[in-house]
């Protein structure tokens, strides 16, 4: 897969830093991800949850606080039900790490619901199509 407008972090500790600060812990994955592909937008867009088809990946949060979509803007909108959020959709639903079952879900910000993605999000990123 190939990742385009990736923004490299400009604080190398910044994922450590935010799980610190907001008392989450994300999988190895999820942090090797940030770190390379900072913000990016993958070239497969597409993904399948547990209950609808065709949903579509914006792009991945930044961990740069002066970007235009960051991790910590997202964490706001959030209703704090153990979701951190990894990356967006161009609708505004976020696609968010599950700390209460360690699976990766989507958010609906209209309905404040969650549907499942995968288990895992290098499962997430390989079903990208």
């Amino acid at each position: 897969m190939n990742w385009k407008y990736v923004k490299p972090l400009k604080n190398a500790n910044a994922v450590k830093e935010f799980e610190e600060a907001n008392g989450f812990s994300l999988p190895q994955d999820i942090c090797d991800c940030i770190r390379e592909y900072n913000g990016g937008r993958p070239d497969r867009k597409c993904y399948d949850t547990e209950e609808t088809e065709g949903r579509m990946i914006k792009c991945l949060l930044s961990y740069n606080p002066e970007d235009p979509e960051t991790v910590y803007d997202a964490c706001k909108a959030l209703p704090g039900e153990n979701l951190v959020p990894v990356a967006s959709e161009p609708g505004g639903d976020l696609i968010c790490y599950d700390e209460t079952d360690k699976t990766i879900v989507v958010w609906l910000h209209e309905t404040n619901g969650k549907e499942k993605v995968a288990d895992t999000f290098t499962e997430f990123l390989d079903d990208l199509y």
